[in-house]
């Protein structure tokens, strides 16, 4: 997996859009007074970057037959519904999410004589 790293978009093009998309989520997932403290017009105002050489999902990228990213075995996401690594806990199914660039699934074959 290669991914992106965040950066702060354009406000003046952005801005409005997101007050307008802010009242929407709070709307429907924030009914009470302060139960979405996090939830902010700064913090949806994050567009993709380059590709990104910070840790994810517990695992340091690195480089493979030219490429860089993160690589983990296909069985330990497909089978689990979460994995922990270093105490903390990741729910498989954020694996693959905004910030991901592509993914490429590589199938090693081998038949014995």
């Amino acid at each position: 997996q290669s991914r992106a790293e965040m950066v702060t978009c354009n406000e003046s093009t952005t801005r409005p859009f997101l007050a307008s998309q802010l009242k929407l989520v709070k709307a429907a997932h924030c009914p009470d007074p302060g139960s979405c403290p996090h939830v902010t017009a700064e913090s949806m105002a994050t567009c993709l970057g380059g590709e990104s050489p910070a840790p994810y999902f517990g695992l340091v990228p690195f480089e493979f037959a030219g490429s860089t990213g993160i690589c983990d075995f296909l069985y330990t996401l497909a089978d689990n519904d979460v994995v922990v690594r270093d105490g903390r806990t990741y729910p498989t199914r954020i694996f693959l999410d905004g910030q991901t660039l592509s993914f490429v699934v590589l199938v090693v074959l081998h038949m014995p004589n």
